[in-house]
């Protein structure tokens, strides 16, 4: 056996785009943090670049982020960067980050129905 330093490592799992239908006020994704190498009870803070975000559960796991539309207009599309921070039961503390690009569709875009409850699925993509 040989003793080796814990190296804890977060990633934030989740939609890295979402689509925003032609009259929708906002949209969400559902994001959740993957923890590793970390010790005792975890705790987490989720943040958001940008105004316009709600975080519904900022000191959850896993959380739903509304990105609301804002002066957002049809065919154009913004970034935001959604990061939570995990911490352990000795001080261990580590971020992790994951880019959002919300499009919004243009007059003429049909979106699928699933994509009203489902924004994150492939299919609601640009160009899918």
């Amino acid at each position: 056996m040989t003793v080796a330093d814990r190296i804890p490592a977060a990633a934030v799992i989740g939609p890295s785009s979402l689509s925003l239908d032609l009259n929708a006020p906002r949209t969400y994704g559902y994001f959740g943090a993957h923890a590793e190498d970390f010790y005792g009870r975890l705790t987490f803070s989720w943040t958001a670049s940008g105004s316009n975000v709600v975080i519904a559960s900022p000191n959850a796991q896993s959380t739903k982020i509304t990105f609301q539309r804002a002066n957002t207009k049809p065919g154009d599309n913004f970034e935001r960067t959604v990061t939570v921070r995990v911490t352990d039961g000795e001080g261990s503390a580590i971020s992790a980050s994951r880019v959002v690009t919300v499009f919004a569709a243009e007059a003429g875009d049909s979106l699928p129905p699933v994509c009203k409850v489902k924004p994150w699925l492939d299919i609601c993509a640009p160009g899918s």
